[in-house]
């Protein structure tokens, strides 16, 4: 005897159904989802990379315009000399530029022979570096804390201590005889607001970093460390990297370290501009984007489910009483009539194939029985 199985054509049905409507979301979801993550990182470091060098750019237009200014004021020393009107009219740039804290000319023997404000002039300047550099070629020194300004400058509105930057370059006459060489002290405040204030998209924060892995502008905890990592050294060789990195604060940031930028043709100072991100930030598209196409697709399975569980019942019901039928037929009883099915093709033949079995069955059973005439 043949073994029958015991799953109806419409539990059969029901569950390909099933399987239509979850095998897709099994296997396409996470294949989309894992492409999409692939996709927004690479566009995260893309920006992070994008934003790191608009701050390069701001920083190097605002070097830009403080070494311009020296340049032509040098200028106006070499062809007019530093007497007459001289002292005026640095005194003037200084009014203008708020983030100047101080120029002038030193004699080549490290004398200040004029200054703005007359501050520091018949001081010598001989053991401070922008001298020496200055002497030597175009110069632009580090962040370093004002040493003989400091108390002759007035303090700061906000109490902090003042730190400047240091522009240099030779001053020579028109016949290549060197008269000194002209300096100027920046305020570095200005830097650092262009870093703080640079718009940055949500959860992006940006650092600057010194030569040597110092931390000068950044958010608190961090301004101040020394870091060691991948973004900041190869930066400050002069070499753009994006890194995924744990930092010192036990965080796993992605960042976009690139060289901070200068004037043309000036010595940079060696920094790094550090923009970076959490991880977990950079995929907030990520999981928008699952949950924008992840409701429609369970609504979808949803009713492709509803549509199975209608279609077997409108093609598995017939079929289960036509069998009811058919079992009934072969075991001879005749207590109930052969029903009709019209859903499918099908299901009416089978209908009526039964129907004449059940009716030549009849005829067969009411015949009477005779013997030869």
């Amino acid at each position: 005897m043949r073994r029958i199985p015991k799953r109806t054509l419409t539990a059969t049905i029901i569950l390909l159904t099933i399987a239509a409507a979850v095998l897709p979301l099994a296997f396409a979801v996470p294949g989309f989802i894992a492409s999409s993550r692939s996709t927004v990182g690479d566009r995260a470091a893309e920006s992070l990379a994008l934003a790191a060098r608009q701050i390069s750019t701001r920083l190097g237009a605002g070097i830009s315009e403080q070494w311009a200014e020296l340049r032509v004021v040098a200028s106006w020393a070499a062809t007019e000399g530093i007497g007459g009107s001289f002292p005026l009219r640095i005194d003037t740039v200084r009014a203008v530029n708020a983030n100047l804290a101080w120029m002038g000319v030193a004699s080549p023997e490290g004398r200040v022979l004029v200054a703005t404000g007359r501050v520091l002039e018949g001081q010598d300047v001989s053991a401070r570096p922008w001298f020496s550099a200055g002497l030597q070629g175009d110069f632009a020194g580090d962040l370093h804390e004002a040493v003989m300004l400091e108390r002759l400058l007035p303090p700061k509105p906000s109490g902090a201590p003042l730190r400047l930057i240091d522009f240099a370059a030779p001053l020579r006459r028109p016949d290549g005889s060197l008269i000194g060489v002209l300096g100027s002290h920046v305020d570095w405040q200005w830097m650092r607001d262009r870093v703080r204030n640079a718009p940055l998209p949500g959860g992006m924060e940006a650092l600057l970093v010194a030569r040597d892995g110092t931390v000068i502008v950044g958010p608190p905890g961090v301004e101040g460390s020394r870091l060691t990592l991948r973004s900041a050294l190869a930066a400050g060789q002069g070499v753009s990297v994006v890194s995924d990195e744990a930092w010192p604060d036990g965080h796993r940031y992605l960042a976009a370290g690139v060289p901070a930028g200068t004037a043309v043709g000036l010595p940079g100072f060696g920094w790094t501009v550090i923009v970076r991100q959490p991880p977990e930030a950079a995929l907030v598209g990520v999981r928008s984007l699952a949950r924008a196409i992840g409701g429609p697709l369970v609504a979808c399975a949803g009713l492709l489910l509803l549509a199975g569980i209608a279609l077997a019942r409108w093609i598995g019901q017939p079929f289960a009483r036509l069998a009811e039928s058919a079992t009934a037929l072969a075991e001879g009883r005749l207590d109930a009539p052969v029903p009709e099915a019209r859903s499918t093709r099908e299901a009416a033949l089978l209908s009526a194939a039964l129907a004449r079995l059940d009716r030549g069955r009849d005829a067969s059973t009411s015949r009477p029985a005779g013997g030869a005439a």
